[in-house]
């Protein structure tokens, strides 16, 4: 339960930062109009809704470490995207893609860590993901924004981007080391 904690924490920094700044950069860096920006939002939201079954299913079949690994290098990935990418389709491709994980990775985090608590003790074990994720959750805006200040807004995609990339390695060895991967 430990590690998915500590992975919860990372999930906790990370999540918050790019759902604040993702509107903000959008925006300022981007030049787009409020409805647009909305309807890129929106699309992250859509593609997570519907990947969660799926992501769920997976978790089943090949283990709960595996996915996460795979969700957080995704998330990763384009988070790095954002800034870089073009405008248009390329920068909507890359937030549909990062919804396809930001978003479902709770669910997946409360399945995997009632697993890992086994009977009898699914509440206490849900319960501590709270303490895992909401204090590095309240903080991690005012922390992103002293990075968008002191660099760019991109610069939060950057750090957001790195730890998310970091987590999944972590994960990855987890996986692989408690032989959970399942194919």
């Amino acid at each position: 339960i430990l590690l998915l904690l500590a992975l919860m924490v990372c999930y906790g920094l990370v999540e918050p930062a790019i759902v604040t700044f993702l509107p903000i950069h959008l925006e300022v860096d981007r030049g787009y109009n409020t409805s647009t920006m909305a309807l890129f939002i929106a699309g992250s939201q859509v593609a997570g809704i519907f990947s969660q079954p799926a992501l769920g299913h997976l978790s089943d079949k090949i283990g709960r470490l595996g996915v996460l690994a795979g969700s957080f290098l995704l998330l990763g990935a384009t988070a790095l995207a954002v800034p870089l990418v073009g405008k248009d389709l390329p920068l909507l491709l890359a937030i549909l893609a990062m919804g396809v994980v930001l978003f479902p990775l709770l669910s997946l985090f409360f399945t995997a860590v009632t697993d890992e608590a086994g009977e009898g003790a699914q509440g206490t074990a849900l319960s501590l993901t709270g303490l895992a994720f909401f204090p590095p959750a309240s903080v991690s805006p005012f922390a992103a924004g002293l990075l968008a200040d002191a660099f760019s807004v991109g610069a939060v995609f950057y750090i957001a981007g790195g730890i998310a990339l970091g987590t999944g390695l972590i994960a990855v060895a987890a996986a692989f080391r408690r032989s959970t991967l399942r194919f």
